[in-house]
């Protein structure tokens, strides 16, 4: 009788044990998303990227925490860098124009035309009349082919 209550309480102190660490991780990636947040509107760029860094440890599907890290790494000049976060936040929101155009935008900045020019026509598949895609599939073109692309 006594081994079967000692056994119920440790189940119990166990479950238990494992709902706070659930909620507690949950309550960390909303805490570190709006401390992020708030750094990245203020331009504190630093401590922005360390906390969706946060966010993405302890949620690796987070598209907004890659694009975010991207954008961060695009305006302080570093496409090569800003591209590796913006890959992953297409492939985890496939359907964001947003992200897909930071993308295309990077890959103009290091020379990789044919990479900006594909992400500017998935862009513009979804929504034709994108005048950002249509500048950077522009931007993009470097042959007669690629206009012809373009044009499908």
């Amino acid at each position: 009788m006594q081994t079967s209550k000692t056994l119920f309480r440790i189940v119990s102190l166990t479950l238990a044990a494992t709902a706070i660490v659930a909620c507690s991780k949950e309550a960390k990636k909303t805490r570190f998303l709006a401390e992020a947040d708030n750094y990245f509107k203020a331009g504190n760029y630093d401590k922005a990227k360390v906390s969706y860094l946060n966010v993405v440890r302890l949620d690796p599907q987070n598209a907004l925490a890659f694009e975010r890290i991207g954008a961060m790494w695009q305006e302080q000049g570093a496409p090569f860098r800003a591209a590796a976060f913006l890959v992953k936040a297409s492939e985890l929101a496939p359907k964001s124009d947003e992200y897909r155009l930071r993308l295309a935008r990077c890959y103009l900045a290091i020379g990789r035309f044919a990479d900006a020019n594909k992400e500017a026509l998935k862009v513009l598949k979804q929504t034709p009349d994108n005048g950002d895609a249509i500048i950077a599939l522009t931007e993009a073109v470097r042959s007669k082919e690629d206009i012809q692309a373009a044009g499908e």
